[in-house]
């Protein structure tokens, strides 16, 4: 599953909050906005892509 949302996008504060956390794999500037990957820490350990906050605040449990 990769999210990513062209309306809202992630600040520069909340990769950085992204970053804190186990699942966290890296963060990049990506046009207005920042991307982060996460790892899945479920079977596969897949990496997932989001670009919008809330979703990657959904998909943590958060």
């Amino acid at each position: 599953m990769t999210a990513t949302n062209t309306t809202t996008r992630l600040t520069l504060a909340q990769a950085k909050w992204a970053e804190q956390h186990d699942w966290f794999v890296s963060y990049q500037r990506r046009g207005a906005g920042y991307q982060v990957q996460v790892r899945d820490q479920g079977a596969g350990h897949s990496v997932e892509t989001f670009s919008d906050f809330q979703e990657l605040r959904a998909w943590a449990g958060y």
